[in-house]
Parts: structure tokens; sequence; C-alpha cells
């Protein structure tokens, strides 16, 4: 399972359709009933029902998409701040001597 695989799960829960959901995702539909059927063979016990208009989610799916949706809040907020930390990352060289501050002069030029 990864990060992918839990956004799928999510959209499916969102929109109640395999159809719709792939369209969202813009994947195949095939590619995301592949997905679901691997994950709930993963956990062993289904997250859907599968009907002719759509899906209903099952006890499992709604624990499930509960988790997938932390899981995918924290995810998202590590990511900013990865990023924020790697903008505003400063080196920053001292040296207590008039040699020392020649050499890293150099070495930096």
């Amino acid at each position: 399972m990864n990060i992918n695989h839990l956004q799928y799960i999510v959209m499916i829960a969102q929109e109640r359709n395999i159809t719709k959901a792939a369209e969202k995702l813009y994947i195949s539909q095939s590619s995301l009933s592949y997905t679901l059927s691997a994950v709930e063979k993963e956990i062993g016990q289904p997250l859907f029902f599968r009907q002719k208009q759509g899906v209903v989610i099952t006890p499992a799916g709604e624990k499930y998409v509960e988790a997938a949706k932390k899981i995918l809040r924290i995810h998202d907020e590590t990511m900013r701040e990865l990023r924020a930390m790697q903008k505003s990352t400063n080196i920053r060289l001292a040296s207590a001597s008039i040699w020392g501050s020649k050499f890293i002069e150099d070495k930096i030029s």
C-alpha cells in the first residue's frame, strides 16, 4: 500500500462510484478497480459493496477511509514542512582569526 492507494480509496468513498472516482483521479476505471481489489485482498475484507449504480462503503471501509484521511493529512503537512526547511536552509561560517577568514574566503570563491 502507498499514498496513491490511500488517495484512491478516499476518492472512491467520496464519489461512491468507481468510474467517477477514476475520472477525477485521471486513471482508468480498470486500474482503480484493480487497486481496490488489491487493497481489499491485503486487509482481508471488502471496503465497498459494488452495486449497479455505484458502491456502498462497509464498516471496514469507513474505518479505513478515516485512517487514510489522517495519514494523508500527516503526509501533506510533513511535505510542506520539508519544503519550507529546504527553502530556509542557511550555512553560517565563522572564524576566530584572520588566517581562518582568509582560508574560508579562498574556499568559497
